[in-house]
């Protein structure tokens, strides 16, 4: 029964470090020309 509250904890970390880096990191490659972007202005 312990290990589900402890599950929460150590996966908040990876959670939290890929909602902040995949976002920035697909913006730089976008803002690069390196990945072509989806969503242009018309």
């Amino acid at each position: 029964r312990r290990w589900l509250p402890l599950t929460f904890v150590t996966s908040w970390p990876g959670i939290l470090i890929q909602l902040l880096l995949i976002p920035t990191l697909v913006f730089a490659l976008m803002k690069a020309h390196l990945v072509p972007s989806q969503f242009q202005k018309v």
